[in-house]
């Protein structure tokens, strides 16, 4: 059986470097207005502010090699691995009952019938937003995730890696539990075609498709 990766990119390059930014430009900004402070308790407070962020800062570049590590989702014989630079999970076959992608769908507001040209054109414009939207594989539909059944209950216990991943929610069909692990995913629906295409060629009986999760009420 071939190896399946399919890679969902450095998520966290972002926001790690706005954050690093914000808290660098605190941090010099405090250093050089103590050092350039005519009076002292105006350096030591300056320097004292500076000292205090350094600390982060300082946190935060030793953990830049794993902020920005790539993360892959591997399918293959063995069963279904979640990698993140060095570290990795693996959830065997014998141990997932079923894969699928899950979704919140926003509801949907009935929309009456145009009574003006007006109307007319602001439809055709929502329309053509949505063509847009799947021509750049930018997915409408929320908190994509993958979603993984288990064969047992609590065998959230026993992969502590993904504990943080673990949920109740109701069970899509009968015979799967009301539990399952749902790894999020980039909001890009190109990835979760690919996982889907690999879950088919390795394990197509455990492929339950595109889930429609109970909507949280989140942003559009």
């Amino acid at each position: 059986m071939a190896e399946v990766r399919v890679g969902l990119g450095r998520s966290n390059a972002v926001v790690t470097f706005a954050v690093l930014l914000f808290v660098g430009a605190i941090t010099g900004v405090a250093v050089v207005g103590g050092l350039r402070a005519q009076e002292s308790s105006a350096r030591i407070l300056g320097l004292a502010i500076g000292a205090i962020f350094a600390i982060p800062l300082v946190m935060l570049l030793k953990a830049l090699p794993k902020f920005l590590a790539p993360r892959y989702v591997v399918l293959d014989a063995q069963g279904l691995r979640i990698e993140h630079g060095r570290d990795h999970v693996l959830l065997p076959w014998p141990e997932v009952a079923a894969v699928g992608i899950g979704y919140e769908g926003a509801p949907r507001q009935a929309q009456g019938v145009p009574r003006s040209v007006e109307a007319i054109k602001e439809q055709a414009v929502g329309r053509l937003a949505e063509h847009a939207s799947e021509a750049l594989q930018v997915s409408g539909r929320r908190r994509i995730a993958l979603e993984i059944f288990p064969m047992r209950p609590e065998a959230g216990d026993a992969v502590s890696k993904l504990r943080p991943y673990w949920k109740a929610l109701p069970a899509p069909m009968p015979g799967l539990p009301g539990v399952r692990w749902s790894f999020p995913l980039p909001p890009v629906t190109g990835i979760g075609e690919r996982i889907a295409e690999g879950v088919r060629a390795t394990q197509p009986n455990r492929w339950l498709g595109w889930i429609v999760r109970p909507w949280s009420g989140g942003g559009a």
